[in-house]
């Protein structure tokens, strides 16, 4: 029914919403497992979310925090895909892809889409965050980069280009040749 029960070491259990697709459904008793977890506490209600790596935890989050999108929703995107699809997804604007889970309909899908794709693309394509750019190229590179991000290329077309090129080169050089290999 989307949850499991995790017994801490006091024997104490914790009724723990996760997702469909969770390997924490397996049969893992008796076994360690680390769970990161969300707790919602409401007037009414206490509920567990917990999800196997910090970043889904992240993910969960960050669904939560669109209008409209609550625990339940995000649980349910969660359950349809990986992070890494569902990612790529909003930040395409797959509004077919994002309305497969369970109380998506197409206006909340697109409300998602709309408000998280430029969120998601470094998750999405595996890319640092903007503030990261400069750790993963630097110097002339990642000038280079903040050139062609502003000349409408993402990140994921411009890291690729740069990375494949020699280094050594100023920073119109590395435009120049990026742009032709674009």
């Amino acid at each position: 029914d989307g949850t499991v029960i995790i017994e801490s070491g006091s024997g104490i259990g914790f009724l723990v919403n996760v997702p469909a697709n969770s390997h924490l459904y397996k049969n893992l008793e008796g076994e360690d497992v680390k769970v990161y977890t969300h707790m919602i506490v409401r007037e009414d209600d206490m509920s567990l979310y917990g999800f196997e790596d910090f970043k889904t935890l992240n993910f969960f989050n960050l669904l939560m925090n669109i209008t409209g999108v609550g625990a339940k929703a995000s649980l349910a995107l969660l359950s349809v895909s990986t992070v890494d699809e569902l990612a790529r997804a909003i930040a395409s604007k797959d509004t077919a892809f994002i309305s497969r889970a369970n109380g998506i309909g197409k206006k909340t899908a697109e409300r998602i889409a709309l408000e998280l794709s430029d969120k998601v693309e470094s998750i999405a394509y595996n890319l640092p965050s903007n503030n990261e750019v400069t750790s993963v190229v630097s110097g002339n590179k990642a000038e280079a980069c903040e050139a062609l991000m502003s000349l409408g290329y993402n990140k994921n077309e411009a890291m690729n280009v740069l990375k494949s090129l020699d280094e050594g080169l100023d920073t119109q050089s590395y435009i120049r040749k990026a742009l032709t290999l674009l």
